[in-house]
């Protein structure tokens, strides 16, 4: 009996001990080598020593030209360069007369500091005018003055420009003061309106050079400023001045 459970364990073992082998050789890869006609088919390599002077400096060029950058990248959309800067020069003013700058432009002439004597037209404050719309003709004009003056309105026929043979109520310095006639006109039975007009008036300036007041000190400044009453110093954008 002993012997039987002896000999169905040796076969047991045996049998496992043979599956076990299969499993472990399944696990081994194995590798597929392609055939020596497909390892032929392909380009074969080159040695350095092979390769002619030619063929190299060809492949170098190639090379080259893909790492130099674009000249027309760095370029703007439009190709254009940059528009100037327009610079800026020193005003020195309002004088009260031409003499007065003149002599300034002197002074500073015997400083070595290019200057020149300029008009500058200025922006005033502007005005308002109210007035009645143009009349056919003169005629009819001077016959709506006298109706007007008749009822104790003050009032002119506009002899020129683009109002002509219109009817003046008068020229305000402010908004308000215009507004103020209007109304008092229109109450009257007239129809009126308000004109802004824009008025400019010229001062007489020095300009200088550009960067010619780097010429002068503070201290110098000072003293030039103080030789009339009213001056400033302002910067704008230069105009043509002429070089000493």
């Amino acid at each position: 009996m002993r012997s039987i459970f002896i000999l169905l364990l040796a076969v047991n073992l045996l049998v496992f001990g043979g599956l076990w082998w299969k499993g472990q050789q399944a696990k081994v890869p194995v590798a597929v080598v392609p055939p020596a006609a497909e390892l032929l088919a392909g380009e074969p390599l080159v040695l350095l020593s092979e390769v002619s002077e030619q063929q190299l400096q060809e492949f170098s060029a190639d090379r080259i030209s893909m790492l130099e950058p674009d000249p027309a990248a760095g370029a703007g959309d439009d190709g254009g360069e940059a528009a100037p800067v327009q610079p800026l020069c020193e005003f020195v003013g309002p004088f009260p007369g031409q003499l007065e700058a003149e002599n300034f432009d002197e002074h500073l002439g015997a400083l070595d500091v290019a200057a020149q004597v300029r008009r500058v037209e200025v922006q005033g404050e502007p005005s308002y005018w109210v007035y009645r719309a143009p009349e056919v003709s003169r005629k009819e004009a001077l016959r709506r003055l006298h109706e007007l003056q008749a009822k104790g309105i003050d009032s002119y026929v506009i002899p020129k420009g683009e109002l002509e043979n219109g009817i003046s109520f008068g020229v305000f310095s402010r908004l308000q003061g215009a507004e103020a006639r209007l109304a008092e006109v229109k109450r009257l039975g007239y129809a009126a309106d308000i004109h802004r007009m824009e008025r400019t008036y010229e001062e007489t300036w020095v300009v200088l050079g550009a960067g010619e007041e780097a010429k002068l000190g503070q201290e110098l400044w000072l003293e030039l400023l103080n030789r009339e009453e009213g001056l400033e110093r302002r910067q704008n954008f230069c105009p043509d001045v002429a070089s000493r």
